[in-house]
């Protein structure tokens, strides 16, 4: 005789409970997914559009840092003029450019730029031919021409890694510009014809700015060494150009432009936050909406299982009768280590008759 006692998990959850557990730990995850990239600036930027960023070239998507960029001052050669200053050139020597097309306009002659070194301090004597050139050109093109011709894929970084391939080419940026202030040029007996120098910080310029020259002042706009505008500019960009300022010795590319577009303070970054507001209780109205939905399949579900026969059944055999129990109460017990001594001594009898 075998005695067997089957030990089973009891079923505290049929399968459509577990489904259900399921997916209230599915929607737990996405949850805590939705909060972690919500919690990234970067990410509500991207969605809502807030800023305008700068186009971007192929190799400016690839990890380059600005750490990686070098912005040492490299050994004068040939003489560099003083500080701001600009020696005025006889126009037989000034080379003279002429463009066959709008076009053409976007990439000044590279030809002439043959001179130019980076990352030296101020300017050296053999650029002034080709920078003469360029402010020449800038007073005799229109505005309007410059910013249709002018490339706005090119930023900082690129340009920084790459000053060769980029020198001549007319591009455009858009930042804030911190400083203005004059740039001594041509005559030294005459102001009439100085260059405007500004420093312009840009999305993708982190800390270090771009410098420009430009060969007009800009309506609205007054010489200060202090100040955050935000404006456009399209020009020449010319060399690296090295600099002392109060970290040290630097480099800053430098763009030679006619003039610089003001753009007016932006009014409308406070209605997108208004937008943005709207754009949430969109998103928490449908997540409510699907908890909502959620809750009411389970509660019609647990109505449907409660007026079915099953759960009638169920019902009726979940308490037993007590009468039941009482007669369970009444039947004879057996007790088991008795029983098996009874087996056992039935066993030995046997073996004593039959030996």
């Amino acid at each position: 005789m075998r005695f067997q006692k089957n030990i089973s998990p009891p079923p505290y959850l049929n399968r459509r409970d577990q489904y259900r557990m399921l997916m209230m730990v599915g929607l737990l995850m996405l949850i805590v997914i939705g909060i972690k990239y919500t919690a990234d600036p970067a990410n509500w930027q991207w969605f809502f559009n807030l800023d305008k960023q700068p186009a971007q070239t192929e190799m400016e998507l690839k990890e380059l840092k600005l750490d990686d960029i070098d912005f040492q001052i490299k050994p004068e050669r040939n003489g560099s003029l003083p500080a701001e200053t600009f020696i005025a050139l006889e126009s037989e020597t000034t080379p003279q450019v002429v463009f066959g097309s709008k076009n053409e306009i976007g990439q000044f002659p590279k030809e002439l730029l043959s001179d130019i070194k980076d990352q030296q301090l101020k300017l050296l004597r053999r650029e002034q031919p080709a920078l003469e050139a360029i402010v020449q050109h800038l007073k005799s093109t229109s505005q309007q021409e410059l910013e249709d011709a002018a490339n706005r894929s090119v930023g900082f970084r690129v340009i920084n890694v790459e000053p060769d391939a980029y020198r001549g080419m007319l591009i455009r940026i858009e930042g804030t510009l911190r400083n203005f202030t004059s740039f001594p040029f041509g005559d030294s007996q005459t102001t009439a014809d100085d260059l405007y120098q500004g420093w312009v910080f840009t999305d993708d310029s982190g800390s270090k700015p771009w410098m420009i020259l430009c060969t007009e002042k800009p309506t609205g706009l007054e010489l200060q060494e202090r100040m955050e505008v935000p404006m456009t500019v399209s020009g020449y960009f010319f060399k690296r150009y090295g600099y002392q300022s109060e970290g040290g010795m630097n480099v800053a590319p430098l763009l030679i432009a006619k003039s610089i577009s003001l753009q007016p303070i932006r009014q409308a970054r406070h209605v997108r936050n208004e937008n943005i507001s709207l754009y949430v209780i969109w998103v928490l109205g449908i997540i409510s909406l699907l908890f909502a939905l959620m809750i009411w399949r389970f509660y019609a579900s647990d109505k449907k299982y409660e007026n079915s026969h099953l759960a009638q059944i169920a019902e009726s055999r979940r308490d037993a009768d007590p009468e039941a129990i009482k007669q369970l109460n009444l039947l004879p017990t057996i007790d088991q280590q008795g029983l098996f001594k009874h087996i056992r001594e039935s066993d030995n009898s046997e073996e004593k008759l039959n030996p």
